[in-house]
């Protein structure tokens, strides 16, 4: 007689064909040789059930063996990470400062200050390391916002050594100029010198007509606004 040797297997099929000869020596009757081969068939499938069962249980424990050593191997990589992300946001806060450093000079006094904010929060052990990268990456689409939008303000620029007050207009990142509010003076932001430049009269229209677009005093139309030359690298 074949053994199945699945799991508990063995037993089931012991303990059927004992119970089948026990009822054969307790009631004393003989039963056909038809009968015990039906009894024996019916152990049987039992055993062939218990076997597909055991090798489905298997097939999901190994199943659940690699699921776990890939979520262990992404555990190991997310740590991995968590220790690179501060650093790199130390790196992105200080290449954001030198770029507004660099950039045209505008609402200079604002965006210096959200920087101070950003620089400390990121020195800040109660705040988690998720919320300093959404910190972060506002700060750095806050900035790019300024390339796609234009708008007037009144600020004091340092002009010749002097202080003066004055209206600025700023055209996305392509020109920055300025005018007194008496008209007496227009000029632009000459990013090469690093400087203000008066310009002459001729300008003086057109960079009103822009302050009034931009304050919503007049309707969007085309303004010829003063960009200052490229330096001559030659």
């Amino acid at each position: 007689m074949s053994e199945y040797r699945i799991g508990s297997t063995p037993a089931v099929l012991l303990l059927a064909l004992v119970s089948v000869f026990s009822t054969f020596s307790v009631t004393g009757e003989t039963q056909s040789e038809s009968d015990l081969l039906n009894q024996y068939m019916q152990v049987r499938k039992i055993a062939d059930s218990l076997q597909v069962y055991n090798q489905q249980q298997q097939q999901l424990v190994s199943s659940q063996e690699k699921e776990m050593a890939t979520l262990s191997e992404s555990i190991d990589n997310v740590k991995h990470m968590a220790r690179q992300i501060p650093p790199l946001l130390e790196a992105m806060v200080a290449n954001l400062g030198k770029f507004i450093e660099l950039d045209l000079p505008f609402r200079m006094t604002e965006r210096r200050a959200y920087l101070t904010t950003l620089r400390n929060t990121m020195e800040r052990a109660d705040i988690a390391v998720s919320e300093k990268f959404i910190l972060v990456m506002a700060a750095y689409e806050r900035e790019t916002e300024y390339a796609n939008s234009y708008e007037t303000y009144s600020d004091v620029i340092n002009l010749n050594g002097n202080k003066r007050q004055v209206d600025v207009l700023r055209f996305g990142r392509v020109s920055l100029s300025f005018q007194t509010p008496d008209f007496a003076l227009t000029g632009v932001w000459n990013n090469q010198t690093r400087e203000w430049q008066v310009l002459d009269d001729e300008f003086r229209d057109e960079v009103r007509h822009g302050i009034r677009i931009a304050a919503n005093a007049l309707t969007e139309d085309l303004v010829g606004l003063p960009v200052a030359a490229p330096e001559d690298r030659r």
